[in-house]
């Protein structure tokens, strides 16, 4: 199973070349030598692997995350009075400011990571 993991990260580096030297970058603060990486136990490689294929999804994806949070945040608002207002995140407790007092009731990291979820679940919601 172990080469399965290998064969996997081999694959979706080829043509990310750059998604994959900043992943490990970003776990192992350096980036590893492909022996290294061979070398890693199964649990590593599987998060590896499987943060690799996210971070290729996601910038391959038409839909720009950042936008479609902010779309997220902006239909959960609605009509209000021009005064800043802060609210309580409803799915982390998180408290944020908002730009007027029809607050979204999701804070924009949860919006962030709701439009990622969407964007890695690879459904197709535009129209036909």
């Amino acid at each position: 199973m172990k080469n399965f993991y290998i064969n996997s990260i081999a694959h979706k580096k080829k043509r990310n070349m750059d998604i994959y030297n900043k992943l490990l970058q970003d776990i192992f603060g350096r980036v590893l030598s492909w022996k290294e990486v061979q070398e890693l136990d199964s649990e590593k490689q599987i998060h590896l692997m499987c943060e690799l294929e996210d971070r290729i999804t996601k910038q391959q994806s038409k839909y720009d995350i950042q936008k479609l949070a902010r779309a997220i945040q902006y239909s959960r608002s609605g009509a209000g009075g021009c005064a800043m207002t802060e609210f309580e995140c409803a799915f982390c407790g998180q408290k944020e400011w908002w730009g007027n007092t029809a607050v979204p009731k999701i804070c924009k990291k949860c919006a962030e990571k709701m439009a990622e979820n969407i964007v890695l679940c690879n459904m197709t919601i535009e129209k036909d």
